[in-house]
């Protein structure tokens, strides 16, 4: 038996008399149309850089929580993802400013951090150790600057 109905919350569609065996199937092409045109919408992420930048308004609507909360001391909203907003943020902010609050041995550390993730650096190979090696020499010397700036500052 076929019953009427309809999805709230759809917005450019409406489904009636569908069976129930069908229904999952509709939702999923529904689900998936809805998705692709999010995507579609969604403006390009803020870009920091080293001095504040505006955002679009666009880019605001897209990336600001409606609420912010607080959940055992981090922002949360809904498990939303919030990696926009806080590049909206530091774009408004600029990198400069950023660096300027937190001590530089700490940025060294999330740098290393991730570069020794980054899939390019091959250690199995004679150039990617070389790399590495070049690397930890360079953020060796980097951090000692830090330390000594540190204890001046």
């Amino acid at each position: 038996m076929v019953k009427p109905f309809a999805f709230s919350g759809l917005t450019d569609c409406e489904v009636v008399g569908v069976d129930w065996l069908s229904d999952l199937l509709v939702l999923d092409m529904i689900q998936e149309d809805n998705n692709t045109q999010d995507i579609m919408d969604t403006p390009p992420l803020p870009q920091p850089q080293l001095d504040r930048t505006p955002i679009t308004f666009d880019q605001y609507e897209a990336y600001t929580p409606e609420k912010l909360e607080l959940w055992q001391g981090f922002y949360n909203y809904g498990g939303q993802d919030f990696t926009g907003f806080y590049l909206a943020v530091l774009a408004n902010m600029g990198l400069r400013e950023a660096v300027s609050h937190v001590p530089l041995s700490l940025w060294l550390e999330a740098i290393q951090e991730l570069a020794l993730q980054n899939p390019k650096l091959n250690f199995d190979t004679e150039i990617g150790e070389a790399m590495l090696n070049r690397l930890n020499r360079g953020l060796e010397a980097l951090q000692a600057v830090a330390e000594y700036l540190e204890e001046k500052g």
